[in-house]
């Protein structure tokens, strides 16, 4: 018998001023690419400039490059694994983000690689072993230690690796025999300087809990429990850290009874529940518009788009989307949204599959 662990729900008075709600939030363009039709990717990353779109693109092997300021289809990086005939686990590429002060790409594979791109000449310049039989996935950066951290999700025990982004050295692993579902997103946090780690489920935490990381020492330092509440079990996924240094979590399990949290990443304690959109997988926190998007793919009634704003915690909208439509990156140059949505025969824009690029028509 599972036991649950119950904490209390602490409501923060909120201090901000609540930017406009969205009236007409909708998707304003459409992006067609070549190859084979989008029906297995992953994660979408966009540049802290706001000038460049990535998405892992599993259906063709390859990283997809889009100007995120014109909205157009700039080219691709070949040579990762693709779709395995084994399934999800040894595909890839999976996780990928942008090492800002080194002019670098990193993507993990299926073959729990991770693959260092060059963003000038496009090329990959390095091949990082993670020692892992299955994929490598979701991934961090710390630009301060220059540590990137990568979760090896589907091991037994899953682990952490941690890589020295100059020497592209390994550091060393965290393992997580505790965690009874993988692991999920890790994000940096820039004002402990410390990981922050979405773990789906343990024994002792069956709604999943937020690991806290020191980079360097590459240990656990505290573990913020997340609660079962009102039956529902959150099972986090997508984490992204957003004002009054709160943590956007996007809860994944799917079914009626779905969430959304704000916890506040000092405490743990949960700020916000939301209950108009959940089974999410990627989640974004967009400094330029000061909105989390949620990329629902699981929602009841079909996957969706959520709109969530962090100033006042408030619920905005639902847009939806494509199914499996599970990833979702920003642009804070102007406030695009960029979502990767499957194949529609109803739509003349995807029928292949496409990038829906998601605004507030009125500013646009």
């Amino acid at each position: 018998m599972r036991r649950s662990l119950f904490l209390a729900i602490v409501v923060i008075p909120l201090a901000f001023t609540a930017s406009p709600v969205r009236a007409e939030f909708r998707r304003i363009a459409t992006i067609p690419f070549p190859g084979a039709p989008l029906v297995s990717f992953d994660i979408g990353w966009v540049n802290d400039r706001g000038t460049a779109y990535y998405l892992t693109d599993r259906s063709n092997a390859r990283i997809d490059i889009f100007d995120a300021r014109n909205n157009t289809y700039r080219g691709k990086v070949d040579g990762f694994v693709g779709v395995d005939p084994r399934g999800t686990p040894y595909s890839g590429p999976n996780g990928v983000l942008v090492v800002e002060d080194q002019r670098e790409l990193w993507a993990s594979d299926g073959d729990s690689t991770i693959k260092v791109i060059d963003l000038r000449s496009l090329q990959i310049v390095a091949v990082i072993d993670t020692g892992g039989a299955k994929r490598a996935d979701e991934m961090a950066y710390d630009p301060r230690d220059h540590i990137f951290v990568v979760a090896n999700n589907e091991e037994s025990p899953p682990y952490l690796s941690f890589i020295d982004t100059r020497s592209r050295a390994i550091l060393g692993t965290l393992a997580f025999p505790l965690a009874t579902d993988g692991l999920e997103q890790p994000v940096w946090d820039r004002h402990t300087g410390k990981f922050l780690q979405a773990v789906p489920e343990t024994a002792a935490n069956p709604a999943g809990e937020i690991a806290e990381i020191d980079p360097l020492t590459m240990q656990l330092t505290q573990t913020f429990p997340i609660p079962v509440i009102e039956g529902r079990l959150c099972s986090p996924h997508g984490i992204d850290l957003g004002a009054r240094h709160e943590l956007l979590i996007g809860c994944s399990l799917a079914g009626t009874n779905v969430e959304t949290l704000i916890m506040n990443a000092s405490t743990g304690a949960i700020v916000k529940v939301f209950t108009e959109v959940g089974s999410s997988d990627e989640v974004w926190f967009n400094r330029g518009d000061r909105n989390y998007y949620l990329a629902a793919r699981n929602f009841p009634g079909g996957a969706v788009l959520g709109v969530i704003n962090s100033e006042d915690n408030s619920w905005v909208v639902n847009i939806p989307t494509a199914p499996n439509a599970h990833s979702v990156a920003a642009s804070r140059r102007d406030d695009h949204v960029f979502v990767p949505l499957t194949p529609l025969a109803s739509d003349p824009d995807c029928v292949t599959g496409c990038i829906g690029v998601y605004a507030d028509d009125e500013e646009d």
